[in-house]
């Protein structure tokens, strides 16, 4: 195979791609879209964290895009083909595993399905119809993603993080001064460099845990595509800089949630965090969320600059960019939305089977918060199916005292992580001891929060239908009518809670009526209205 490079002018696009009906450029790209394929041509650039200007490094690219698109999107990306021209001088594209060892190729280009526009997320959102259930959906993906990804050490260490702020910092600085002024850079400077050295442990830590991996690099909404049935597909990861793709999950996370924010959807930016985190058992990312917004934010002016001053772009375009890296600019400055609500702890308890996660996720859900519940802990702790049943064999320790203290202890832990970033958590468990309460007490006293002890009551024939109904299919409870005897005698109502910091609660009302009265109770504004 011969490779010959030639200036884009001369290669003729509509040639190629007559089936095309739109072409769109990016800084980087040139994209090609028919109905029902696309067609994206690297341009010969070089930006210093990537350089496209030979074909060698093209092709390396595509290949890559299309093996790491591959993870999130298997059926969207079908291969990469050449730009090729005969002797005669016809032009054609070819697929590269086709191609013959004489062909004069001249460029390549990645080749997908086209997906809806109307199944993407950002246009979901602007049309009002990304619901709080999809971004769910993309939750537990990107769990389910980065818990099988590769893991590297490597690109989790702070010193690499340190690297690409630098590098943020010194591509920017002869620009930045157009967005902000010079007491405004030298805060978000300080911000971030000061975030990152008291970080520096917690990543380090979490890099050896496994936290750190060859992820997306790129997590916009733009990127991601939600059908009708249920089908999430995440598109244009970052392929060109190993360095961008990996890093703590965090990092990735945090992107899309900027993203979030930046459209004013601050409600769905923090459920976002709030479902990643119970389906992935993964706490931390709340202490690194905010620093890694600020620096995505900054990464995404970065980037709109690029385009503000790239050659020929029109004025229109150019001011759209400008306006739109200011915006970025400040989200950066803002260092995160802790404040939006005041932080602070529900707790909904009571005896097994009366319906408390029922409440708990109505709760949680009008703030955003994430549910931290003894069950799922207890199975994440101990490494199994998250409905699997612990009461019997080969589990049957799973609920001794000792093991039972190792899970409150974890809820407790979990919950101090969210608080220690701002924001309001809720827990559910039966919390059946003083002792267990007071520990609860203490972590809100600690971190200077309101307290609310939701205490739950239910008739005992209710209950006791309840608890049958469970055993006729999965449960994440392993609540059962053989096991309530004795559990209810050691159960201690929390007589030694005053009114200011418990609300008894009858549990046969319906679930979104008792949150309303949780929410009264608490006296603290939600960030979304009632979700269904």
């Amino acid at each position: 195979m011969a490779t010959k490079m030639a200036p884009s002018e001369a290669i003729p696009w509509t040639h190629l791609f007559p089936e095309a009906t739109e072409q769109v450029e990016t800084h980087i790209s040139r994209v090609f879209l028919a109905p029902s394929e696309v067609f994206k041509v690297k341009k010969s650039v070089d930006y210093g964290f990537l350089d496209f200007r030979t074909l060698e490094a093209r092709q390396r690219a595509c290949r890559a895009e299309v093996e790491l698109g591959r993870r999130l999107a298997p059926d969207a990306y079908l291969g990469v083909v050449a730009l090729v021209r005969d002797a005669g001088g016809a032009w054609r594209r070819v697929p590269v595993e086709a191609l013959e060892d004489d062909a004069e190729v001249v460029d390549v280009a990645v080749h997908m399905r086209r997906l809806p526009d109307d199944d993407r997320a950002d246009v979901r959102l602007a049309q009002g119809r990304l619901s709080p259930s999809d971004v769910d959906r993309v939750a537990g993906v990107l769990a389910a993603f980065f818990g099988r990804a590769r893991r590297t050490v490597v690109y989790g260490d702070p010193r690499f993080v340190r690297y690409n702020v630098d590098e943020n910092f010194r591509q920017t600085e002869r620009t930045i001064g157009d967005f902000l002024s010079p007491e405004d850079v030298a805060r978000l400077r300080r911000y971030q460099y000061g975030r990152l050295m008291e970080l520096s442990p917690l990543l380090a830590e979490r890099a050896r845990c496994g936290r750190a991996v060859e992820g997306h690099g790129d997590l916009r909404l733009e990127h991601v595509y939600l059908d009708e049935g249920g089908t999430v597909r995440i598109l244009d990861c970052i392929e060109f800089n190993e360095r961008f793709r990996c890093g703590d999950v965090a990092s990735d996370l945090a992107f899309l949630s900027m993203d979030l924010t930046y459209r004013g959807r601050y409600d769905l930016a923090e459920r976002l965090l709030a479902r990643y985190a119970e389906a992935s058992a993964d706490f931390g990312i709340y202490r690194l969320v905010d620093f890694f917004e600020s620096y995505r934010a900054h990464v995404r002016a970065k980037v709109e600059t690029f385009v503000r001053d790239a050659p020929g772009v029109d004025a229109r375009r150019r001011q759209q960019a400008a306006e739109r890296a200011r915006r970025y600019y400040l989200l950066a400055c803002s260092a995160g939305r802790a404040g939006l609500t005041a932080p602070f702890v529900v707790a909904v308890t009571g005896p097994m089977g009366i319906g408390k996660t029922t409440v708990a996720r109505a709760v949680a859900d009008r703030y955003g918060a994430p549910v931290i519940g003894t069950d799922p802990t207890r199975k994440q702790l101990l490494g199994v199916d998250p409905t699997a049943p612990l009461l019997d064999a080969p589990h049957e320790g799973a609920y001794d005292p000792l093991v039972t203290d190792v899970v409150y202890d974890e809820v407790l832990a979990r919950a101090d992580e969210v608080l220690a970033s701002g924001r309001p958590v809720v827990v559910d468990g039966t919390f059946g001891s003083a002792g267990r309460r007071d520990a609860l007490v203490r972590l809100a006293a600690r971190h200077g929060v309101r307290m609310l002890l939701v205490f739950g009551r239910l008739d005992p024939d209710e209950r006791a239908r309840r608890l049958r109904r469970r055993t006729e299919g999965p449960s994440v409870s392993d609540g059962r009518p053989a096991i309530a005897p004795a559990l209810d005698a050691a159960f201690e109502p929390p007589d030694e809670l005053p009114a200011d910091v418990r609300l008894d609660v009858d549990m046969a009302r319906d679930p979104a009526d008792n949150a309303e009265r949780i929410v009264a109770a608490l006296g603290i504004r939600p960030l979304a209205p009632e979700v269904p």
